[in-house]
């Protein structure tokens, strides 16, 4: 029996699967990014986040693996565990960053090469209420007009994890990868579903983290890591709560003042005094004569 402590959405392990076994990384990716048969990765190189300086936003939401494809493009892949409103502003702001980087200042001009942006999300977008039967997004810069003629070469993919829900064995190869994101949230105390040893690709994943053995340090930052994420989505949840509360008292108070104007303005069109009006709604006399 496959039982697993550690989550693979955490940071230090996302990175010891996906940042230490390259083959692992080129399978995600493939599997992932909207890729053409001609386009799919057979090799990368991690770089340090040193060659390309990103802008982080939260504690919990470095780069979790930055590399690059035998052909020169690059690749952003990280976890996002809450969301917040500076978050897609950030996640172009990288991009962009990646993407000048590819030609230092005083150098022979070439062309740059595609930047594919991977972002698996714990929590679901706000303004993707709309498609709730989907759960990956590609975007990317376009014209505006003509949708078909994309500018520059930078691709935002974004996958909502809680949306996955299939536990069947019939899967393609991104199927198994999200399952294998999400299998402790589904699993009962730590137990992998059965289906995901049946790909050759996921059970090495499954048993790596199976295996993992982390150091006094690594433990403690693991446990770190999940304090500071439910601190943070609790803080969150208590700003949206305030902020609903709020919308709804001024919702309440607009709806409120609404009504009362078209009373006044039905007890105008029977020639009722302004000043019985005024009385009987609430509404001052200037109010009621801009009705």
């Amino acid at each position: 029996m496959n039982i697993v402590r550690d989550d693979p959405k955490a940071d230090i392990v996302f990175y010891k699967i996906f940042g230490e076994h390259k083959h692992l990384c080129m399978s995600l990716l493939n599997a992932l990014l909207p890729l053409k048969e001609e386009e799919k990765i057979v090799s990368i190189q991690y770089m340090s986040p040193k060659d390309i300086p990103l802008l982080g936003w939260s504690k919990d939401s470095l780069i979790d693996v930055l590399c690059k494809d035998q052909k020169g493009h690059s690749f952003i892949v990280m976890i996002q565990l809450y969301w917040t409103e500076p978050f897609l502003m950030k996640t172009v702001l990288n991009a962009s960053k990646a993407y000048s980087m590819q030609t230092e200042r005083g150098t022979e001009a070439i062309e740059p090469q595609s930047i594919y942006c991977l972002y698996l999300l714990d929590k679901c977008m706000p303004q993707a209420k709309e498609f709730r039967d989907e759960y990956r997004h590609v975007n990317f810069i376009c014209h505006g007009k003509h949708k078909e003629l994309p500018i520059g070469h930078i691709r935002f993919v974004f996958v909502e994890l809680p949306k996955h829900h299939s536990h069947t064995s019939d899967k393609e190869l991104d199927e198994f990868w999200l399952s294998f994101l999400t299998m402790l949230q589904y699993s009962n105390e730590g137990i992998v579903p059965e289906y995901l040893t049946k790909n050759k690709t996921i059970a090495e994943a499954v048993d790596i983290v199976k295996e993992l053995q982390l150091t006094p340090e690594e433990r403690a930052h693991y446990d770190k890591f999940w304090d500071e994420v439910s601190c943070e989505r609790t803080l969150l949840s208590e700003r949206f709560d305030q902020g609903k509360e709020e919308g709804e008292k001024i919702g309440f108070e607009k709806g409120e003042l609404k009504g009362k104007q078209e009373t006044a303005r039905n007890l105008k069109s029977l020639g009722v005094d302004i000043h019985t009006i005024a009385q009987a709604t609430g509404l001052t006399i200037e109010e009621i004569n801009k009705l």
